[in-house]
């Protein structure tokens, strides 16, 4: 890794704090689009299986942005807002995911879903559950 780039992954900015978020938040669109592919071989219709993955990889999310991204400590309270904001970005994600999937094939319908919700939720982590004083 460059030092460049080094310095901006440690870099508590909101720079490195987005870098960071781009692997945490990645890796989370790969719990949550992979849980969708397994959930729509299960036999899920698209909408629930949309918000099933999602929410388990919100879970996931809370606790790789919580230590790694915004480094600070994991709090119910934090994790109240983190879920409750979540249902924003559910319901973002799962409504494109939907209407997007009468014109795509599923799969590509998840990612339009996924993408429009990764904007908005870092957004909503950073400024609202992970603001920092």
């Amino acid at each position: 890794m460059t030092a460049r780039l080094r310095h901006l992954v440690g870099s508590d900015a909101l720079s490195g704090r987005f870098a960071r978020y781009l692997f945490v938040g990645g890796s989370a669109a790969i719990v949550d689009l992979g849980g969708f592919v397994l959930l729509i071989q299960a036999g899920y219709g698209t909408a629930a299986a949309a918000a099933a993955s999602f929410a388990f990889a919100a879970v996931y999310n809370f606790t790789l942005s919580s230590s790694v991204v915004f480094r600070t400590g994991s709090t119910w309270r934090r994790f109240v807002m983190f879920m409750a904001l979540a249902l924003v970005g559910v319901s973002v994600n799962t409504g494109v995911t939907t209407l997007a999937a009468t014109w795509l094939p599923e799969v590509l319908a998840k990612v339009a879903g996924i993408g429009m919700a990764f904007g908005l939720n870092f957004w909503m982590n950073n400024t609202i559950v992970f603001r920092r004083a």
